[in-house]
């Protein structure tokens, strides 16, 4: 049921815009006010109480996508298209399109109101510039079988990336790749990246979520501080 109240809300996602300037022009555009990605708490919509954390992602390619992390787990995501006009906009995903009201306010604050009257407070999520390029690092796990990672990351200034993973098993020198498709978002002081699969099935790409203590040594050197307490330093490319 999660699943299914998270796909028809996040496809039915037609603001009615509200610009005065815009009144008069009824060609198909782009508000670049609403690029980027936002935050919101939302739902479910059987009874439960349980409640997920919604990103919503508007590209300025037209493309946009949404995902979900709910309180126990579980997680979702699609991917659709996007396009406004003077007056609305309009988020396609697999399963039709819809409506609903939105006001942004300062920019940054984003307030839609579902056709149930269900209201959903988004904030827009920053990224630090300065994390925006190419790093690499290596980090050593000496757990069985020890294992020597090198880590390429890059960070994207639209807030999506990539992620490779070289692991090497130092007993048999045997070295394994993994490539992940990333989007990221930050504080002054944290990282979070959401790893997908686009290999997977529609509702089950987004495979995990990490949020890392990060700071600057230098502009070109990062520390990076996982959950555990493992620190990785990363090097601008």
């Amino acid at each position: 049921m999660k699943k299914i109240f998270y796909i028809l809300f996040a496809s039915s996602i037609v603001f009615s815009c509200g610009s005065d300037s815009d009144s008069d022009n009824d060609s198909t555009t782009l508000n670049q006010d609403l690029v980027g990605s936002w935050f919101g708490i939302i739902t479910d919509s059987d009874g439960t109480d349980a409640t997920a954390e919604q990103t919503l992602t508007f590209n300025s390619d037209g493309t946009c996508s949404v995902s979900n992390v709910w309180d126990d787990g579980e997680t979702y995501f699609s991917s659709g298209t996007w396009s406004s006009t003077s007056s609305t906009i309009t988020s396609t995903f697999s399963n039709g399109t819809e409506t609903a009201n939105y006001e942004l306010s300062n920019n940054n604050t984003c307030i839609i109101t579902r056709s149930d009257g269900v209201v959903i407070v988004y904030t827009r999520i920053s990224l630090n510039e300065d994390l925006i390029g190419f790093w690499n690092g290596t980090t050593v796990d000496d757990s069985i079988p020890p294992t020597s990672t090198d880590i390429e990351l890059i960070l994207d200034s639209d807030g999506e990336g990539e992620v490779l993973f070289y692991r090497t098993n130092l007993d048999t020198s045997e070295t394994t790749f993994e490539n992940w498709d990333i989007i990221w978002s930050s504080t002054s002081t944290t990282l979070t990246i959401n790893y997908y699969d686009y290999d997977l099935p529609e509702g089950e790409q987004l495979y995990d979520t990490e949020t890392h203590n990060y700071v600057f040594i230098d502009n070109d050197t990062l520390e990076i501080t996982e959950d555990d307490g493992d620190v990785t330093m990363m090097y601008r490319n």
